[in-house]
């Protein structure tokens, strides 16, 4: 039966109105393997992005960081059966002297894994560290619905005592997250690793109401002496 054409457009308004309204599917953020190629991610966000990096240089060596506690605007949870984090040195890192370790002799073992939490960021990115032979799958880094997992051939650099450094980063243009997790699967055998400069970017806080208030009582009374 032909249908009346107001009938028809009854429909198509409707069907308009639904594709107009429906909430938009939010694709996953990009992963990265490549230091370079994560720069360039983040170099594209929104303008007004803040990057930080955390190299844990500031931190004196064996500075323990306890589970629930943070570091350079990142807090960390863990579970490691006694062992806890700390700023370690004594290896041979990607910058500085110091970088994320155990109070166990320094260094992560395969199944130390961790949680980052932190305010709303659009990329978070670190180096992964290790003398030992690693294989693809070994590491991942998820957050924000997506993940990046370590591959072998992109290797970023060899260090002097013979290390092997990695990158994972994830960058979502399109959103924030305020979370990740860095997983480990030792699926060619037990390694141990440690991690460095954990990057992040996102937003620029504003300010909290407090800080606003105070501006305006500074505006306000430097309008009052400009009028005197």
């Amino acid at each position: 039966m032909e249908l009346h054409p107001f009938i028809k457009s009854v429909i198509a308004g409707c069907a308009l109105s639904a594709s107009l309204f429906a909430p938009l599917a939010h694709a996953v953020p990009t992963a990265y393997t490549d230091r370079t190629a994560f720069d360039t991610g983040v170099a594209a966000l929104p303008a007004g992005t803040v990057v930080s990096t955390l190299n844990f240089d500031s931190l004196a060596a064996g500075t323990l960081i306890a589970s629930g506690s943070g570091a350079g605007g990142i807090t960390f949870t863990y579970g490691f059966g006694g062992v806890s984090l700390n700023v370690g040195a004594g290896y041979s890192t990607t910058s500085g002297a110091n970088f994320l370790g155990t109070d166990d002799g320094d260094i992560l073992q395969d199944g130390d894994d961790f949680n980052l939490f932190f305010a709303p960021k659009h990329a978070i990115g670190m180096y992964f560290i290790s003398a030992d032979t690693l294989f693809d799958g070994d590491i991942t880094l998820a957050g924000g619905g997506g993940s990046a997992s370590l591959l072998v051939a992109d290797l970023q650099q060899t260090l002097s005592d013979g290390s092997s450094v990695f990158f994972l980063g994830l960058v979502d243009a399109a959103a924030t997250f305020t979370s990740a997790d860095v997983t480990t699967h030792g699926g060619g055998g037990a390694f141990l690793y440690n991690v460095d400069d954990i990057v992040t970017a996102g937003p620029q806080a504003l300010p909290v109401p407090g800080t606003l208030a105070l501006l305006g009582l500074g505006l306000t009374a430097l309008w009052g002496l400009r009028t005197r």
